[in-house]
This record gives C-alpha cells, structure tokens and sequence, in this order.
C-alpha cells in the first residue's frame, strides 16, 4: 500500500526525512525536535514502513509552487497531518487544491487533527470545517477532541488514534516544587513574576529582600 503524508513545512527537507525514513533511520525519526511531527508523523509513518507499505512525504507552505499541489504517482492514502491555516487563506486554498488531486485520484482521505482550532473562532474556523469536511476518516489524539469536533459537527468518521509513547512507560510522577514566601501581608510564590510583583507593591517596613 502507498501511503502520502502530507504536513505544514516547518520541517524543512521533507526529501531529508524520506531518506531517513527509506533507510529506517530510527535514531532520526524518534529524536526529532518537532514533537508534533514526531508523534503524529514520523513515529507512525515509521511503525507503518516497517510493515513493508510505502511511504511518502510532502511538505507544504504557503510559498509551495502550485506543481507541489499535484501528486505524482498517485497514493492508496493520502494523510494530512499538524496543519496551521492563517487568517490570509492562503495556505488553505493550497490544501484543498491538493485535496482536489487526491480526490481525482481515488484516495483515501484522512486528516489528524488535535487541536480545537475551530473552537478559537476567527476567519480560519469556517476553513477548518470545510477541511475536515472534505476527509473520509479524522483522526484526533484523545476522546475529548473526538467529543470537540462532534459537537461542532465537523467530520463525519472521527476516530482516536492516541499518541504513541515515547520510551519505556513509567509511573506518574507530577510533583510540583513551588515554594510560598511572605510579602507583605499576602502569601506569593516565588515564580520571576511574583517577584516583580512584591518588588513593585512593597514598601518601608513591608518590602523583604527577595533571592
């Protein structure tokens, strides 16, 4: 099967990753600086070349040429991943023009999407709602971003596809450290804007000296 992963070029040299990825370059595609990428990309791409399927990459911009809006050999699936639209437009009409090529083409269609970009309202959520729209399958990355997007009604099939773990699992060890001291008659933390804060409000008698 001949999957295309389509995503926003914050990843510069897609033709880099795709060597990497030929070559299953797993101490690239698992150390990549760009989280996002990393989990809902490589990660997965990286599981799926190693069931013997063919993977592709295509990066795009809102400076990509329109020949990077048509696919060469044509993809059983077409993934669409950690897209960006701005207000502009832009970057959206190139999305769906290269949603119109996949279409023409006989593809699956499936768009991950984790983040409520709809929800912050704004020129680009009616983009977002015809992006998804436009998607056989919308992957999201938890149960609440499912429960999002079905109240927003966009997307039809929407499903959860978490992200994959990183290393091996370990117990939950949230143990914030934040230490109070008195300023004044008012109990802060000691955070840098706490600081500023009891500089700027205390005086004469009230004002302590900070670390």
């Amino acid at each position: 099967m001949k999957i295309l992963w389509v995503f926003n070029a914050g990843v510069r040299d897609a033709a880099a990753v795709q060597r990497h990825l030929d070559a299953l370059n797993l101490d690239f595609l698992l150390t990549h600086p760009q989280a996002s990428n990393r989990l809902r990309v490589f990660i997965p791409a990286a599981e799926i070349a190693s069931a013997s399927h063919q993977i592709g990459f295509r990066a795009l911009s809102s400076a990509s040429p329109d020949e990077d809006l048509v696919l060469g050999d044509a993809p059983d699936v077409a993934v669409i991943a950690k897209v960006k639209f701005e207000p502009d437009g832009v970057l959206f009409a190139k999305y769906m023009q290269l949603i119109h090529d996949i279409r023409g083409r006989g593809a699956r269609l499936i768009i991950d999407h984790c983040d409520d970009h709809i929800g912050r309202g704004g020129p680009a959520a009616d983009m977002y709602r015809t992006f998804l729209g436009a998607a056989d399958v919308v992957t999201v990355n938890s149960p609440v971003m499912k429960e999002v997007l079905t109240h927003q009604n966009a997307g039809s099939d929407i499903r959860v596809v978490l992200d994959p773990v990183e290393g091996n699992r370990q117990p939950p060890a949230f143990a914030p450290a934040v230490r109070y001291r008195r300023c004044g008659t008012a109990t802060v933390s000691t955070s840098v804007r706490s600081r500023r804060c009891c500089r700027s409000s205390a005086s004469g008698r009230n004002r302590r000296r900070w670390p």
